[in-house]
């Protein structure tokens, strides 16, 4: 066969899972004979892509044009590998098939989608698992989960966490900051909070929460980075809550995307990270904040412990007065910062990508010897 292994890499620009791939490729594709699957204009950016051979793929996910595409286009292979659970349908020509599925979000937590959605999401997780040889996931979490709302036996399934940039995630030192702090008129005092603005995130539990600590904390902000709009599933309620509490509207400054180069100067500007999820696959913003400097509390919740472990002070999300007792307990202990803020730079540094790929290289090596 011409390839040994055929990636779908559609999604390299998307956040999560295109940060998973821009990170894991440079490390698997030069090993192997590759071909990459995707708008060739989506991988021109990427250097370690010029010398692999390329196949024009455009249909969008989740498009069930794409499973045609895919069908019509996908060459012989040993190993064809989707990143992401919407692999292909229609049969494709390789001997063996890998799948990553991160999370089972749209099992766990069926009611914040419509019927159509939850039914096409569950017909993609079932085909991927019962189509592919072997899955990937990001967590042991992931891969209960997986197990439990999908049937598939825990051996079938690998857990390979994620990593870190610790070139771009790092400490920097005081005043290489100031730019950004006066572009985005940031304040002295602030809780960070960063991820796409959906209801599993649950930014309007956060901002109850801010709501009742911010009379004893008159000095702090809450700044909110990310994606605003364009969601399917939206976060109707954050935007509501503020009209209901106009007093803190102009404590609460919601930035929307910032640029990738310039997001580990929030981290290291931020006062405190909060991470308030009810549901993550894995969660990467604890671990780029906890890489920078910052002091981070987070949410109990599915994966958040497995990834943090004791390097963050921990809330039930479902509990808006926990939430607010323990961001006033860190806001108002500087010890406990020092604290968290080293146990936090200790704990990320075990997180790299180099690792990942590394892991993930010898499983894909270990799938073709199988052959």
């Amino acid at each position: 066969m011409k390839y040994d292994l055929v990636i779908d890499a559609r999604m390299i620009t998307h956040s999560g899972i295109g940060t998973y791939l821009q990170n894991l490729l440079p490390g698997i594709v030069p090993y192997f004979r590759t071909a990459l699957m995707a708008p060739p204009e989506k991988l021109a950016p990427f250097s370690w892509t010029q010398n692999t051979a390329i196949i024009p793929l455009k249909a969008s996910i989740y498009d069930p044009k794409e499973h045609w595409q895919l069908f019509r286009k996908t060459p012989p292979t040993r190993l064809f590998w989707s990143p992401h659970f919407n692999a292909p349908l229609l049969p494709v020509p390789a001997k063996r098939r890998l799948v990553t599925i991160h999370d089972v979000f749209h099992m766990a937590h069926k009611d914040l989608f419509p019927w159509y959605q939850r039914g096409y999401a569950y017909i993609l997780l079932k085909n991927a698992v019962q189509r592919s040889q072997h899955i990937l996931t990001v967590s042991h979490f992931s891969q209960t989960e997986i197990h439990r709302w999908l049937r598939v036996p825990k051996e079938k399934i690998t857990v390979i966490h994620n990593g870190i940039d610790h070139s771009h995630f790092k400490p920097l030192p005081p005043g290489a900051c100031e730019t950004t702090r006066l572009q985005y008129q940031l304040p002295r005092l602030f809780f960070l909070f960063v991820g796409n603005l959906k209801p599993h995130k649950n930014l309007s539990g956060l901002l109850k929460a801010f709501h009742r600590i911010a009379p004893k904390l008159p000095e702090w902000h809450l700044v909110v980075l990310g994606k605003i709009e364009g969601f399917v599933t939206p976060d109707a309620t954050s935007q509501a809550l503020l009209q209901q509490l106009p007093w803190i509207s102009s404590r609460v400054h919601f930035l929307g995307s910032v640029p990738y180069t310039l997001l580990p100067h929030f981290y290291n500007l931020a006062s405190i990270f909060v991470f308030p999820s009810y549901y993550e696959g894995f969660g990467l913003p604890p671990l780029e904040a906890m890489a920078c400097g910052c002091p981070v509390v987070a949410s109990n919740a599915a994966s958040i412990t497995e990834v943090c472990q004791d390097a963050a002070l921990y809330f039930d999300p479902h509990s808006t007065e926990e939430m607010a007792q323990q961001l006033l307990a860190l806001a108002t202990s500087p010890h406990l910062q020092r604290f968290f803020k080293e146990k936090g730079k200790k704990h990320a540094s075990m997180f790299t990508w180099g690792k990942t790929r590394n892991v993930t290289r010898s499983l894909i090596a270990q799938l073709l010897a199988d052959l």
